[in-house]
């Protein structure tokens, strides 16, 4: 056996880790960038609405708002989105919007 052949039996081989640590590790920074991700969006989105509750009452109206909602919204706790409280109709304004349609299509049979 030569010098050569030596070293390289005594080298030690390379560490690979197994699936399942490499998986796990994966799945661990997914989730992390998924939560900062969703945290600079809640963000972003509570900006937005606050320059929402800058705008005047008649502003807000056009668009199916009014100021309390605005400033509830705002009230929700800081790691949250608030935008998600707004995509939620509540039960008043659905049941609003259901008289409404039946009196347009009141209103096309009638007139």
């Amino acid at each position: 056996m030569t010098c050569s052949d030596h070293a390289t039996s005594l080298a030690p081989a390379p560490v690979r880790l197994s699936a399942a640590p490499a998986h796990a590790l994966g799945e661990l920074l997914s989730r992390l960038l998924a939560g900062v991700g969703a945290f600079v969006m809640a963000r972003r989105n509570r900006r937005a609405i606050a320059e929402l509750a800058e705008c005047e009452d008649r502003m807000l109206r056009d668009i199916g708002l009014n100021r309390s909602i605005v400033d509830g919204v705002l009230e929700v706790g800081f790691g949250r989105d608030p935008s998600a409280v707004l995509e939620r109709p509540s039960p008043s304004y659905a049941a609003c919007e259901v008289e409404r349609a039946k009196q347009i299509s009141w209103m096309r049979i009638h007139g």
